[in-house]
């Protein structure tokens, strides 16, 4: 199965949780999988496609669709899941991918200072693809439950929970491992 995911930036570019998230999925999705990630910044590893720089999305963004679009059709995914919904929005125009809710939109635009035109354009853009998207994923039954309070219309069975995969038995010491994968995530300005 061909998996396209569809990120805001590369860790390398830009860290921080979602892209670090989405980085250790693809790696994860890898042994059972053939992912693509495609984001803004530079890549890191040949399962990923650069969409154009990280700075000034908003003046390319057209640009940076017809990449997103010329990509996908190269690659022709079994599946298309949406970790941003700014980069991926055009998707949501042709077909009905997952959307991968990792927060309010509204509240994290609120959080960096964006201004009350902004608030509004993120909530628009994050209801559209909520009502577009096939299903929306959770990595936590917290943000599930945000987002039934924010969404209440939507049908629970549209929501998943996937849980990241620990990929050691308990009783093992994590030193012992070598292979580590966490996720942090918290509402403040980076």
């Amino acid at each position: 199965m061909k998996i396209a995911i569809v990120s805001s930036t590369f860790p390398g570019s830009r860290p921080g949780g979602v892209p670090t998230y989405v980085e250790g999925l693809a790696a994860h999705m890898a042994h059972r999988a053939t992912p693509l990630v495609l984001a803004l910044g530079t890549p890191l590893s040949p399962g990923e496609v650069s969409l154009g720089p990280v700075e000034g999305f908003k003046y390319h963004a057209p640009l940076v669709w017809l990449r997103l679009f010329l990509a996908l059709l190269r690659f022709r995914p079994d599946v298309i899941e949406v970790h941003n919904a700014p980069v991926g929005l055009p998707l949501f125009l042709f077909c009905r991918p997952r959307y991968f809710f990792h927060g309010p939109a509204v509240l994290e635009a609120k959080v960096e200072g964006a201004s009350p035109s902004r608030l509004k354009i993120a909530g628009a853009v994050e209801a559209f693809v909520v009502r577009r998207s096939r299903r929306i994923v959770f990595a936590s039954k917290t943000f599930r439950d945000l987002f039934r309070q924010l969404y209440p219309s939507v049908s629970p069975d549209r929501l998943r929970v996937r849980y990241p995969r620990m990929l050691f038995p308990a009783a093992q010491p994590l030193a012992d491992t070598g292979r580590h994968f966490v996720c942090v995530r918290r509402l403040v300005a980076r």
